[in-house]
């Protein structure tokens, strides 16, 4: 027998074991990383947010400013040629300014007979035109009725809030003293001398359908859609709405970023404005405040303002969309690992099939040659016997004769089993769908074994159940099997000289089978050994004590051909109690019965076929 050496496998486990160690050490390393990725991604969208919201609320309460400035009234145009001049600024603003629609009136409040008196700015006849209160002005005029002093007084301190004027968000409108000419420009821009109120009343409506949709595109648009829901409220109780970029978004108690807004900033005011020429310009900003005065102008802060602007993410919040994005690469970069870690393990395991092709190889070429060793020599043997006249006389002559024959079957039925066995692959590509009656199946794998039987005086019992359904396969392959187990049980159970064969239909789960089996009563088959038999080359440890002849492919050559066809061989077998050996095969579909009983009826009614 050959003995062949196994390799190490040591250098394959380590190095498994090693690429193990490395994905689970790759994974934490990616698990953390991602996760500071991901703090990483929600400190960059949170700031990128805040910054944009800033930059909208800049940008708004510029208009805002620059509409506090340009609006301004000097004292000297509340006499009757004074609606000329300041018509001219109007126009002016208006020319310079990217929304002239956001501002819907200019009014002045002046004190006349002890009682505040409004006048409102008519742009078609270039003058103040004396006018009542408007309902939405009324919580203002309470306001400025309230003042200390009044209007056309000196402020001491107790007036609105801002160094010159304040914001009526209600309104929406920018309330400021008109301012005395006589006065020093320093001492104007810090303590002015009030001569009445002007109101400068925004358009909310242009707000909210033109401005702040104008704002919120330019800053949270990509490609024309919202990446961020934009709310802007007012900071009075009850918060009301008064822009909101889609209908359908609601208000979020937590938004990512927050910006006040509505808010007079002189520090947004831009040089722009001085190069327009102190002709047009209200006298404070004329005569512009000294360098110390002016650093003294800081940007407010964030919270500062009487509106508020709030941008929370389309997918929720940036929380959200920070986890769903890490974990989304959390699951790319695991499914990576596992995919890699497979991709060893199938190296791996195609490693050990490779190890076990290459050792059932060499047990192949092993088993073969001691197999055909035996038949060969004595072949051989009795051939130079007879070749060297050492045997004359016709009895001996003729038990040479009787063995060279047998050990030539012998060995011819071995080449085809290895050829069968090798070539089984090649058959399981090409197998043939040819419909079979199972009677003749059995009838010509007796007949192929005849010979084997009548040496070993076996008697068969047959028993084929009629009308039995037809089976779908390739003929040869399926007469080889069935040869094999009737040659099997004439080896291994010659002493019982008896060999069952039957046929019978049957089901296995809701398929419809024929099961034609092989029985013996030769010594049976030890529990230990029937979950082996099938391997190829293996022989029990009683037929190699009783020296039975055989390569140990037969049962593992009936196996796969029984694969081949979608079916099963089963074992039944205990110790002293001989064995049965079963071919279960699928039964053809009606359709195929129909068309091989129309055949075999055309064959009979014209015997010259």
């Amino acid at each position: 027998m050959f003995e062949h050496v196994r390799l190490p496998r040591l250098p394959l486990f380590a190095a498994v074991a090693g690429l193990l160690v490395a994905l689970v050490l790759l994974a934490t390393l990616q698990y953390r990383w991602v996760g500071q990725v991901g703090e990483a991604e929600r400190a960059r969208l949170q700031a990128s947010a805040r910054s944009r919201a800033e930059q909208l609320a800049q940008d708004f309460d510029r208009e805002v400013t620059r509409a506090f400035a340009w609006m301004q009234v000097d004292e000297d145009m509340l006499g009757p040629d004074g609606g000329v001049r300041y018509a001219a600024r109007y126009e002016r603003w208006a020319a310079r300014t990217e929304h002239p629609g956001l501002v819907a009136a200019v009014y002045v409040v002046t004190q006349e007979n002890g009682k505040p008196a409004l006048r409102r700015f008519d742009k078609a006849s270039r003058a103040f035109v004396g006018t009542e209160w408007p309902a939405e002005l009324s919580a203002l005029r309470q306001r400025i009725e309230g003042m200390e002093g009044g209007p056309g007084r000196p402020d001491r301190g107790g007036g609105p809030r801002g160094p010159f004027g304040m914001v009526a968000d209600e309104v929406p409108a920018l309330v400021s003293p008109i301012f005395s000419p006589e006065s020093r420009p320093a001492e104007a821009f810090f303590r002015p001398r009030s001569a009445g109120f002007v109101i400068v009343q925004l358009d909310r409506g242009y707000i909210e359908r033109d401005l702040l949709p104008a704002l919120a595109g330019r800053y949270f648009a990509s490609g024309g859609e919202f990446d961020y829901c934009v709310v802007v409220t007012t900071r009075r109780e009850p918060r009301t709405v008064v822009y909101r970029s889609d209908p359908a978004d609601a208000l979020h108690s937590s938004p990512d970023a927050t910006a006040g807004l509505l808010e007079v900033r002189f520090d947004q005011l831009d040089s722009g404005m001085f190069r327009a020429g102190a002709a047009n310009l209200p006298s404070f900003l004329a005569h512009r405040p000294p360098r110390d005065a002016r650093r003294g102008f800081r940007p407010p802060p964030a919270d500062r303002g009487f509106w508020e602007v709030g941008v929370t993410h389309r997918a929720g919040s940036l929380e959200q969309v920070v986890a769903h994005t890490r974990h989304r690469n959390l699951a790319i970069s695991f499914g990576t690992l596992l995919l890699l870690g497979a991709s060893a393990a199938m190296v791996a395991l195609s490693s050990q099939r490779a190890r076990r092709l290459a050792a059932q190889h060499v047990e192949f070429v092993a088993g073969v040659s001691h197999e055909l060793r035996t038949p060969v020599a004595v072949v051989c043997s009795a051939g130079e016997n007879l070749a060297d006249g050492l045997v004359r006389d016709p009895a001996e002559v003729r038990v040479y004769g009787a063995t060279i024959r047998d050990e030539g079957r012998r060995l011819a039925e071995m080449i085809e089993q290895v050829l069968e066995f090798a070539g089984i692959d090649s058959f399981e590509r090409r197998r043939a769908g040819e419909p079979i009656a199972v009677a003749s199946l059995v009838d010509e794998a007796l007949k192929a074994c005849a010979g084997t039987l009548a040496d070993a005086r076996i008697e068969v019992e047959l028993r084929i159940a009629p009308a039995l359904p037809i089976v779908l396969g390739d003929r040869a392959a399926l007469r080889r099997a069935l040869q094999n187990l009737i040659q099997n049980s004439a080896r291994h159970a010659a002493a019982g000289h008896w060999i069952g064969l039957s046929a019978e239909a049957g089901r296995t789960g809701r398929a419809d089978v024929v099961r034609i089996t092989v029985r013996d009563h030769g010594p049976g088959i030890p529990p230990s050994e029937q979950g082996r038999i099938f391997q190829a080359f293996y022989r029990g440890r009683q037929a190699l004590a009783a020296g039975v002849s055989g390569s140990g492919l037969g049962l593992s050559l009936v196996q796969r051909i029984m694969d081949a066809h979608g079916g099963a061989v089963e074992v039944e077998s205990a110790p002293g109690a001989g064995s049965a050996f079963s071919l279960v095969l699928p039964a053809a579909t009606a359709e195929a019965q129909r068309a091989e009983s129309m055949e075999e009826s055309s064959a009979q009614a014209d015997p010259a076929r």
